[in-house]
């Protein structure tokens, strides 16, 4: 422990050797652990030399900020030596009333940490998917410019795609797809965990030939 309710990942057992990482804040619903299986069970193979699958740890905390992220980016993800890194940030940074340039902000510095620490680290951005949680409302605006400032993360770098889960997620009026989400409208179920499998898939081939140029 680190800290006040800040549990350090970096001694569970089994965290060191997983290669992939998904950062953010928990995103439970129905289909929990249901991305991991799914990436699992496709092998893909080509993220790095001798893996014979994919494999992935998720060092997530419910309710998770952007701030609490970064704060513990180094010790429970960089230090562990990932073969790459997926990022789902800032929904509740905006739930709770925080801007979009902070969250943006703690983003761009979890970026530069890791390449920092290797340049050529493949790194997934995801947008903030669509949401209908009264408990939990956001500012249409601040979740677009979050977005906006996600996807220009990626600009002119081989190894930083986006994944762009707001727009295979939200419907032609702006609100969430009600098939891949649970009563909420907030929590991905097990459709969404589907669909976020089927949009990764892709993206990890990408990166992995841009490695190999």
């Amino acid at each position: 422990m680190a800290g006040k309710g800040v549990t350090r990942f970096k001694s569970f057992p089994g965290m060191v050797r997983r290669p992939q990482f998904f950062l953010g804040a928990a995103r439970e619903g129905a289909g929990s652990g249901r991305l991991r299986r799914r990436l699992t069970d496709q092998r893909l193979e080509g993220l790095g030399p001798g893996i014979p699958g994919y494999e992935s740890g998720q060092p997530r905390i419910n309710g998770d900020v952007s701030r609490s992220l970064r704060f513990r980016f180094q010790e429970d993800v960089l230090d562990l030596n990932p073969k790459a890194v997926v990022i789902l940030i800032g929904n509740n940074d905006l739930a709770a009333m925080g801007s979009a340039g902070d969250a943006a902000s703690n983003i761009t510095d979890m970026v530069a940490m890791a390449l920092k620490k290797n340049p050529n680290l493949p790194i997934v951005l995801c947008t903030i998917p669509p949401s209908a949680d009264p408990m939990a409302a956001i500012k249409p605006a601040e979740r677009e410019a979050l977005n906006a400032k996600i996807r220009q993360l990626t600009e002119g770098r081989k190894n930083i795609v986006v994944c762009d889960l707001f727009a295979a997620l939200v419907d032609a009026k702006g609100s969430p797809k009600a098939e891949y989400f649970t009563a909420d409208k907030l929590h991905l179920g097990r459709a969404g965990y589907d669909k976020w499998a089927e949009l990764l898939l892709p993206v990890f081939q990408q990166l992995d030939g841009a490695k190999r140029q």
